[in-house]
């Protein structure tokens, strides 16, 4: 009877430890995330610094991409505020006259260069892609092409600028975002760039009024919509 008592105290202090070991890991585990959220929200800020930086130069937002002659895509709104924000791009033998993947381009520094952190959420494991991406479309904040003014109201302040991805496959410098219909269709999946996050915190994003913003990983696609659609006819300089 005894031995048994002995084995069963034995077991419940086992259990005890394993169960105090478990939620220090978890408690760890949830700080270090909290950290990761937390990183990943101050790098959106930076963004908004960068483009509000050009902002004030131009007296617009950058447009999603530059485009040609012929309207094709040669640089992203991303090499655009980089130029502002950390790189000597002309130095590093980069020129915005030319596509992104120009023969010229591709042999530059800034093509061989990793993402800045700036562009890349701390869980990220590729450091040649972007995390950080924006819904382009002629009802959102960023219209194609066009460079955009916010409302002088501030109805624009609360929608979308830019947003957290998952399986991203955007190289940081090329001229490729979600389109409207991608962002909505397209929550928290597995395949291609998606709206998602790794964060337990959520879906970390930045508005057009320099706030950063969590989504719940199971948001609607309705409520999505309603912060990424602009709700007036955009202006354009």
């Amino acid at each position: 009877m005894k031995i048994r008592i002995r084995q069963l105290t034995t077991m419940i202090i086992i259990v005890s430890m394993l169960g105090f070991a478990w939620r220090i890991h978890k408690y760890y585990e949830k700080r270090e995330d909290d950290a990761r959220c937390s990183t990943c929200q101050l790098r959106l800020r930076s963004i908004h610094r960068a483009i509000s930086r050009f902002r004030r130069i131009h007296g617009h937002m950058p447009s999603a991409f530059v485009v040609d002659e012929n309207g094709k895509p040669l640089n992203s709104w991303r090499t655009i505020i980089a130029d502002y924000w950390i790189y000597g791009f002309e130095d590093a033998g980069f020129s915005f006259e030319k596509s992104w993947d120009d023969d010229a381009n591709a042999m530059s520094r800034i093509a061989k260069s990793p993402a800045p952190d700036q562009l890349r959420c701390p869980n990220s494991t590729d450091r040649f892609q972007t995390t950080y991406l924006a819904v382009v479309g002629q009802d959102t904040m960023w219209p194609t092409a066009s460079p955009l003014i916010p409302a002088d109201d501030g109805t624009d302040d609360d929608k979308i600028l830019v947003i957290e991805v998952v399986n991203s496959d955007v190289l940081w410098i090329e001229p490729r975002d979600l389109t409207l219909e991608q962002a909505i269709e397209c929550i928290e999946h597995n395949r291609g760039p998606c709206i998602g996050s790794q964060h337990r915190c959520g879906i970390n994003y930045l508005t057009v009024g320099g706030d950063v913003r969590t989504l719940r990983h199971d948001i609607d696609r309705e409520s999505l919509r309603r912060l990424l659609v602009r709700e007036h006819t955009p202006n354009t300089p």
